[in-house]
């Protein structure tokens, strides 16, 4: 048992160690939970495994905030010491057409800053000093915050990411998220649905492979902007959909797994907990003496006391929120009883039901057939399921989904099966030939349903809602024209939100027929359609299938007929009288009469692909080129490069005037100091420190950072020298008592081993006796130099060279003891004579029987 044990684990060492040959692979993936108010983040390392990343303030989550000051940006909780000037909810605009719905909705409540339209992309946009920066630029200043963490947190560059969105969030939020993202220089394996994610680390706790029944779970997630709720069933092998699966490439034959699938999901995109914190914001600005409305600063104070507030009230019966210096010198105080915040909620509690009974009846369950339900609340409501972390299950879930995906991890499996949320159609312009099949390369195969949806126009359903994620779908076309179609969604989506994903335009077909004139019917175009893992849909490629007869020859061999016996015997008596001269043309003739080829030309149908000229026209939001991403990238960087600077200036303008404090507060005070140095000394530096520090006063605020560095170096190099001297008075003593310490120790060593070693003698002993007695000399030598020498001068020498003479000693002291016994000494040489005669007498006896014994077989053979 426990050799089967030390194999596995040495397997699973040789996993590791072969994949962490590959310098090429990434080391780290990063786990990002970007809610709409707070952002988590969970690190997959190699040595570590999963682990919550912390802030530089060392909490496990940070707020969603970003704000601009005078000369550098700020992010997390250091953003929201001044609210009122902070980006919150910075996603919310993502995938937003401008439009007055969206700034009513979001302009009051987040954005302090003013929003404006892109005209080029018809989105919105901020604008912040000289600069319009978009949502996507927003989210790619947070998300490189959050980068930063990670790589903080590991010590290590982290590129490879998994990033939580919300299940609703359509192609045009999911795009800009991906934008987002890769202008913050990060590498996105997948956009997980965050219920998804925290499903998976659901099915990891409570190891589902182990399950014999299924179990149906509901996930129920209030978050700050919005309610989502998803139905997720876990099975056992027998049980196809989400089940224990056998892992084929695991140590242990018939070994099962643990595997999740989405069955049906529902959300309210506007009930979230802001929505609850609105109302009790209301509440208390009524009991306001003053109206806070036109006031950005006292507004934000006031939605914050309303959070708080709000959390109180989860709990107890009433709450007295208090803010101090809310407008101008009034401090506000008030008191609030949990039936009026019930009263004022009423109608939003009512809705809370809602998500959970669409989502079951989209699954087809009753309440009988769920099994658990785990309510992740992030309103200020205790959790009722204490076996799952909301707050941090989903940026576990995304972290294990991205090992899961990279190639420098090798995890147990773990079936994931998730879901699109919005049913995606085409709609067909001007169709000739209609929709001749319909192809799945994954999942259940489906017929393309088609209904007229105007005139010349024909949809063709592409992927229902709950399909599965990712997927791939074939249409094919008998048409001899260019194809023209519409991507979009078939449901209903927000006033802000368009309903086309994108307008598609194949070209190529008529020049593709040009080059096969033969050509027989109408081609076949093959569009191939893909939902990607981030919830993305998009033409894979287009071909176009023509078919053209095209002559063939074919050739066999053909065989005569077999002759009879008597036949064969008079050939091959002809054969033989032919005589040799006519061998070789007889034996060809022979070849041919044997064998013969016969060719037919006959037509056969050849199928001829050519790829056709794919071309996109997005809508309006449109989502970013690749040159406004680098272009956005340009901008970021800028931003850091601008902040780099500020820092390392802020960081010598700090080194100079610590280092005029510290020094002169040491020069009046430090008794090491002032033994080191003569009064005259002390004087002249002091009054060089007050004139730098009056400089520092009056024009340091203006220098630059070469300037600070080099006034710097001018004080070290007075001072330095000081500190040196004042730190190997100190040190230097120290180093003398460990030396003779040691002295002593290797003193007492000597005489152990010369006990224990009875060989050893002075010759060998000599080695290290010779070494101790050089340091005590070289110490007592440079020792009474350094009473000689005055303390404000130099020191003859240091602790350093005390120590360096250490190694050589204890390397003598080991040679010493690595010395061998001698051998034991040889035998004397006459008793080495006296056994050599006694054994050649042996010899010669024998030698003598030997001959005698030869001399009778002579005899004996010649007699015979």
């Amino acid at each position: 048992m426990l050799r089967s044990r030390m194999k596995v684990a040495f397997q699973l060492l040789a996993c590791l160690v072969l994949l962490g040959s590959d310098v090429s692979l990434a080391q780290n993936v990063l786990g990002i939970d970007f809610g709409s108010e707070w952002i988590k983040l969970a690190v997959v390392q190699r040595s570590a495994g999963v682990q919550i990343v912390l802030n530089e303030a060392s909490k496990r989550k940070s707020p969603n905030a970003l704000s601009f000051g005078a000369e550098q940006r700020e992010f997390g909780d250091t953003a929201m010491v001044k609210p009122h000037l902070a980006f919150t909810h910075t996603r919310e605009l993502l995938g937003k057409k401008y439009s007055k719905e969206a700034l009513d909705a979001y302009g009051p409540h987040y954005f302090p800053y003013e929003i404006e339209e892109d005209v080029e992309r018809s989105a919105i946009r901020v604008k912040e000093g000289d600069r319009h920066l978009s949502p996507e630029a927003l989210v790619a200043m947070v998300l490189t915050y959050a980068k930063s963490l990670g790589q903080a947190h590991t010590g290590e560059k982290v590129a490879d990411c998994v990033i939580t969105v919300p299940g609703f969030y359509r192609q045009f939020e999911r795009q800009a998220v991906l934008d987002a993202a890769a202008i913050a220089g990060l590498n996105v394996l997948a956009l997980m649905n965050d219920h998804t994610a925290v499903a998976l680390k659901y099915g990891i706790d409570h190891n589902v492979a182990s399950l014999t029944e299924p179990r149906n779970v509901v996930f129920y997630d209030m978050g700050s902007t919005a309610t989502r709720v998803s139905v997720v069933q876990v099975k056992t092998l027998r049980s196809l959909p989400f089940s224990a699966i056998p892992d084929k490439e695991a140590f242990q034959k018939n070994k099962t797994l643990g595997q999740l699938k989405v069955l049906s999901t529902a959300w309210d995109e506007s009930l979230g907990g802001y929505a609850f914190t609105s109302k009790v914001a209301e509440i208390l600005k009524g009991k306001s003496k003053i109206d806070p409305s036109k006031n950005s600063r006292a507004m934000a104070k006031l939605i914050q006391a309303a959070e708080k507030t709000k959390v109180i009230l989860s709990a107890n019966k009433d709450a007295h929120p208090t803010i101090e210096s809310f407008i101008d010198d009034y401090d506000f105080r008030a008191s609030i009883m949990r039936a009026d915040f019930e009263d004022a909620s009423r109608h939003l509690l009512e809705r809370v039901e809602g998500p959970i009974l669409e989502a079951m009846k989209r699954a087809n369950f009753t309440k009988d057939d769920i099994h658990s339900d785990k309510i992740l609340s992030s309103t200020g409501k205790p959790q009722l399921d204490k076996t799952l972390n909301a707050d941090e299950a989903f940026c576990f879930g995304a972290a294990l989904y991205a090992a899961s995906l990279s190639t420098a991890f090798r995890l147990r499996k773990f079936g994931v099966h998730d879901i699109t949320s919005f049913p995606v159609s085409i709609d067909i312009d001007s169709l000739s030939g209609g929709v001749d099949e319909v192809a799945e390369t994954e999942g259940e195969e489906e017929k393309a349903e088609g209904s007229e949806s105007s005139p010349g126009k024909k949809n063709v359903k592409l992927f229902k809602a709950g399909h599965r994620i990712p997927s791939k779908r074939l249409l094919t076309f008998k048409r001899d024209e260019d194809l023209t179609f519409t991507l979009k969604y078939d449901d209903e989506v927000p006033a802000h939100t368009p309903v086309v994903i994108a307008r598609y335009n194949i070209t190529g077909v008529k020049k593709a027929m040009e080059k096969f004139p033969n050509a027989t019917g109408k081609p076949k175009i093959n569009v191939s359609f893909r939902l990607t893992r981030s919830g993305l849909v998009e033409v894979d490629k287009a071909e176009v299938a023509i078919e053209e007869m095209v002559e063939v020859e074919t050739c066999e061999t053909v065989k005569p007929p077999a002759k009879n016996e008597t036949q064969a015997n008079e050939t091959a008596g002809e054969a033989k009288e032919a005589g040799e001269n006519n061998q070789t043309a007889t034996g060809n003739q022979t070849e041919e009469e044997a064998e013969k080829r016969v060719c037919t030309v006959k037509e056969e149908k050849r199928v001829r692909r050519v790829a056709l000229v794919v071309a996109a026209e997005t809508p309006v939001p449109r989502p970013f080129t690749s040159t406004q991403v680098k272009e956005t990238k340009k901008v970021l960087e800028d931003y850091d490069e601008r902040e780099r600077k500020i820092r390392e200036r802020a960081s010598a303008f700090n080194a100079l005037e610590s280092y005029i404090y510290t020094t002169k507060e040491k020069l009046e005070s430090n008794v090491e100091m002032r033994e080191v140095t003569t009064e005259t000394f002390r004087k002249d530096f002091t009054a060089q420190l007050d004139k730098m520090s009056s400089w520092l006063d009056e024009d340091g605020w203006e220098a630059d950072t070469l300037l600070l560095r080099s006034k710097l170096a001018e004080l070290t190099q007075v001072g330095d020298p000081v500190f040196f001297r004042m730190k190997q008075a100190i040190e230097r003593p120290v180093a003398i008592e460990k030396a003779n310490k040691m002295l002593v120790a290797i003193e007492e060593s000597v005489k152990n081993l010369t006990k224990k070693m009875s060989w050893l003698n002075e010759s060998h002993t000599q080695m290290v006796t010779n070494k101790t007695e050089a340091l005590k000399e070289w110490m007592k030598t440079k020792m009474e130099e350094q009473e000689k020498q005055p303390a404000h001068e130099d020191p003859v020498f240091t602790s350093d060279e005390v120590f360096a003479r250490f190694p050589a000693i204890e390397e003598a002291l080991k040679r010493l003891a690595r010395v061998q016994k001698p051998l034991p000494p040889k035998k004397p040489k006459a008793e080495k004579k006296e056994n050599e005669t006694k054994v050649n007498a042996t010899e010669e006896t024998e030698g003598e029987k030997g001959e005698e014994s030869k001399g009778e077989e002579e005899e004996t053979k010649t007699e015979l």
